[in-house]
């Protein structure tokens, strides 16, 4: 049985972009099916899709409450 390796995830890089904002980008930031994904805890709840979704970059409130991200590969 022959298994294809698992792609690389892009880099995901946040970076401030103004008074209470931050900019949250990846590369390469098309054709890679990734998904950006939220939650408010790391530890309870579970991840949604961010209204971005496949979109890089975006910028989002860096404000309380606290927001995590990850990229997804459904």
């Amino acid at each position: 049985m022959l298994v294809e390796p698992l792609p690389n995830p892009p880099a995901l890089l946040a970076v401030p972009a103004g008074a209470g904002q931050v900019t949250i980008s990846w590369t390469p930031a098309t054709g890679t099916n990734w998904l950006l994904q939220e939650r408010p805890s790391l530890t309870d709840g579970s991840w949604t899709n961010s209204l971005s979704g496949w979109t890089s970059p975006v910028t989002v409130p860096a404000t309380l409450p606290t927001r995590f991200y990850r990229l997804f590969k459904p």
